[in-house]
């Protein structure tokens, strides 16, 4: 006899769809739709809003990522888009969402939180994982980015090195610091091992030169938490060690300082990060 959750297992989104109440599937089935296709590395199926085909151009791509950047309400912390190095002005405006975000769970930590606003956060954080998604799907405008057009020229080697690894990262950041998914579940598992592989295919100029060493910083960390217990995160921890030796970073104080200037829940990152930049002393590079 089959179970349950052997059923859900085969049949995926599709047993879902039949079995669930049609209410619940008009609200909850977008967002399990979402982190599937986030852990999965596929494309959105039962989203309002589906993302182009991959044939589409550029264009196309360009108005579906501002149909969703036009689906955020006014009620974030306001603040600047920066253009920190490694980034072009897409991923810019994407980080400059989690900035948001991060504030909006830094601030609803200190007060009690009433169901609106929390729902409303709830539908910010969605939305920003929708449109991370949209990004990495986007395969005209990533081809420009890496190559460049007869229009347009190609991103900087910094934002081509480091694109894939930042992409994976605020994926793990959204579910795990934003959303306070386990880093036990298997999204952030297959997230974090995509993460590792973005790095393995590097050339060591790559890694170490051209790949902006204060976002690598912040990725290794936010990595590190979120494969804290996994068995297989030691060249992880290697590789932060080294880059902790090549900034001269020698108190945790000096660099938090750095890492906040990314994205940061306090509640939630500063613990396991100051836990994880103590047990990078006893690794061996």
């Amino acid at each position: 006899m089959v179970s349950s959750k052997m059923r859900i297992r085969s049949t995926g989104i599709a047993f879902y769809v039949r079995q669930s109440p049609w209410r619940m599937q008009a609200d909850i089935l977008p967002r399990v739709d979402l982190v599937n296709a986030t852990s999965n590395l596929t494309k959105p199926r039962f989203l309002p809003q589906q993302p182009p085909g991959n044939d589409a151009s550029a264009a196309d791509e360009e108005i579906f990522e501002a149909n969703l950047d036009a689906q955020w309400g006014p009620d974030l912390p306001s603040g600047p888009v920066m253009v920190l190095e490694g980034m072009d002005n897409r991923m810019a405006k994407l980080f400059h969402r989690v900035r948001q975000l991060s504030t909006s769970a830094n601030n609803m930590a200190r007060s009690n939180v009433n169901p609106d606003l929390q729902e409303q956060y709830n539908q910010g954080v969605h939305l920003l994982e929708c449109q991370v998604n949209a990004s990495i799907w986007s395969l005209s405008l990533n081809n420009i980015r890496q190559h460049g057009s007869t229009t347009r020229p190609k991103e900087s080697i910094a934002v081509r090195t480091c694109c894939r690894t930042w992409h994976c990262t605020t994926l793990i950041y959204i579910h795990v610091m934003l959303r306070k998914t386990p880093t036990s579940s298997q999204t952030v598992e297959k997230l974090g091992r995509r993460l590792r592989f973005s790095l393995q295919i590097l050339t060591p100029e790559e890694l170490w030169v051209h790949f902006p060493a204060q976002l690598l910083l912040w990725c290794l960390v936010i990595a590190s938490i979120a494969s804290v217990g996994r068995s297989d995160r030691l060249r992880l921890l290697q590789t932060l060690k080294r880059l902790r030796e090549e900034l001269a970073l020698n108190s945790w104080e000096a660099t938090k300082a750095i890492l906040v200037q990314f994205a940061w829940v306090e509640h939630v990152c500063t613990r396991p990060a100051s836990l994880i930049w103590k047990e990078l002393d006893a690794v061996e590079l």
